[in-house]
């Protein structure tokens, strides 16, 4: 069956990205399908137009100040990036397969969609960050596959919103758009009453893709390319750039105190002097493997702190805009039974250092853990099956 993947997949340094479609891309492929991931950027062009148009002098000259002070960070950003190369595009060409044309806008899609006999849009946060604008909206329904030929099969693979919570103009058009969809899954207990709400039902909530391969298939990738330094540090601090409850200021400080041995990476655009650690996505993969502990407020830092059995400890992010709260890691660790590693003050951070808690019991988190990414395989299984017999 051929087989097209939307999801994210652009980023040069932000791991469980490219890890999230790596896990789903070789699950696929490892049962013989023909898989192409769809080249889909979206552009917020539209939305600056508008908001030109429609906004005072005022916010119009913040609107202008806060572009000014991100093309500075981006300035940084890229210096920090030539200095520091972590090799995704490298990654990229090696272990996927990409639609011919890329697209930034839904029309541009349906104009000229690439040909596949199934399409799968997810995992990660992809109906996160929709504004109910023009691009927000151009953005959810490319997310949500309205594109393509009419017999072409669609289905959702544990896609996200991060937050608990949508706005009802973006619940209402997500609700229209997965009416034509073919088989739903999500990455998250709370997505499925966010959708019930807007009266989608048979929703399946189905692991995140990085789970469906082994620490064993993700130790192929560490032994496959090149260590630049065998060095591995007691302590790996892994942050995305997202409003925590803790700082790395205040992390790497306590750190430093209590002279502990730590490296320091950040992700999407984080640009600090206090990050110390600029792996490749082998690298990454390898100092999880082997740290002491992990300190994290990603997703994916947890997941694959689990999948390689490695302590570790994280921080939740702060409320959104709207004020709606992400759950994500806790709805996922209360799945396996997990209790005991979030932290949500300095004054934590500094009892968990000198009195670490008790230590997670493996042996039940794998079972708990196998029957979850059960439930991800079988999703796949039984609606790629139902959607082959229908093409008989």
């Amino acid at each position: 069956m051929k087989i097209g993947i939307i999801t994210f997949w652009w980023t040069d340094e932000n791991y469980g990205q490219i890890l999230q479609l790596y896990g789903l891309y070789s699950y696929l492929t490892s049962l013989g399908h023909d898989v192409e991931v769809i080249r889909y950027r979206p552009s917020n062009k539209k939305d600056y137009l508008q908001i030109a148009t429609k906004i005072s002098t005022i916010e119009l000259s913040r609107t202008l100040l806060k572009k000014i002070r991100s093309s500075f960070n981006s300035h940084k950003l890229s210096k920090q990036r030539d200095r520091n190369p972590r090799m995704f595009e490298d990654f990229r060409k090696q272990q996927f397969s990409f639609s011919s044309l890329q697209y930034s806008h839904i029309e541009e899609l349906r104009m000229n969609a690439p040909a596949a006999d199934l399409y799968i849009c997810g995992s990660d946060q992809i109906w996160n960050y929709i504004r109910p604008t023009p691009s927000g909206f151009d953005q959810l329904d490319a997310y949500t596959l309205q594109f393509g030929n009419q017999d072409t099969k669609r289905i959702s693979y544990a896609a996200s919103f991060g937050f608990a919570g949508i706005q009802e103009q973006v619940g209402e058009r997500i609700a229209r758009n997965l009416r034509n969809i073919d088989a739903v899954s999500v990455r998250e207990d709370f997505a499925v009453k966010v959708l019930n709400r807007f009266g989608i039902e048979s929703i399946t909530v189905a692991p995140d893709p990085s789970m469906l391969l082994s620490r064993e298939q993700y130790g192929q990738i560490i032994d496959s390319h090149a260590l630049r330094s065998p060095e591995v540090a007691d302590y790996f601090i892994y942050l995305v750039k997202n409003r925590s409850m803790i700082t790395l200021k205040d992390i790497v400080s306590t750190m430093k105190k209590r002279h502990l041995h730590y490296f320091a990476t950040g992700a999407n655009e984080v640009v600090d002097s206090r990050l110390n650690y600029f792996p490749t996505i082998s690298e990454w993969l390898f100092q999880i493997q082997n740290a002491k502990v992990v300190v994290t407020n990603s997703f994916h830092g947890c997941v694959f702190s689990i999948i390689f059995q490695t302590d570790f400890y994280y921080f939740p992010l702060q409320a959104n805009i709207q004020g709606f709260e992400d759950s994500r890691i806790e709805t996922f660790l209360s799945k396996l039974g997990i209790e005991g590693r979030k932290i949500t003050s300095r004054v934590e951070l500094e009892h968990i250092l000198d009195t670490p808690a008790p230590s997670i019991d493996w042996g039940h988190v794998t079972k708990s853990m196998d029957g979850f990414v059960s439930v991800g395989t079988r999703f796949l299984d039984d609606a790629i099956a139902k959607l082959t017999k229908s093409m008989v």
